[in-house]
Order: C-alpha cells, then sequence, then structure tokens
C-alpha cells in the first residue's frame, strides 16, 4: 500500500483534494507538510483545523524558524560563526 502526503497546500486546497478524494473513490492525503514554528505561526490558523477535520498528519518543517530559535544568528542580524552556545 503507497500512502500519499501534500506540501504546502493551503487550506482551500487541502480540503478539496479531500473531497474529491472521497467523492471519487481516490485514496486520500494522509499527511501535510508545512512551515510551522513559533516564528510562522499562520498554519494554526488556517491549516490546523483541515488537518484534524481530515485526520492528516502534520509534519512541520522549519521548526526553528529556518535556525532563527537556534541561536544561529546574531541580534544585528549576522550569522554566528560555529555552533550556538
Amino acid at each position: 500500500m503507497l500512502y500519499i502526503g501534500h506540501s504546502n497546500f493551503t487550506a482551500d486546497q487541502a480540503t478539496e483534494a479531500a473531497e474529491v478524494a472521497t467523492r471519487d473513490g481516490y485514496e486520500s492525503f494522509i499527511s501535510t507538510q508545512n512551515e510551522y514554528s513559533l516564528v510562522a505561526r499562520d498554519f494554526e490558523a488556517t491549516m490546523a483545523p483541515v488537518a484534524a477535520a481530515y485526520g492528516l498528519g502534520i509534519f512541520p518543517y522549519f521548526p526553528l524558524g529556518n535556525g532563527l530559535l537556534t541561536g544561529k544568528y546574531t541580534r544585528e542580524g549576522g550569522e554566528r560563526g560555529g555552533s550556538p552556545g
């Protein structure tokens, strides 16, 4: 059995995909992969309710804000050298 997921669908696209799969007898997506972190939280208001409604697993990418939350960058906006800490 193959399982399929989508990445960067909007809430409307994910809803339409789920409804078409149900209506026409296709395999449904089982997961969604979208940017989601403390920096990028639009997912909570848009895709999270759709994921819950259609039983989609959530695979966030950039959960550490693409490095912003790791100490990778200085307050002045430049990158630190080496590992944080």
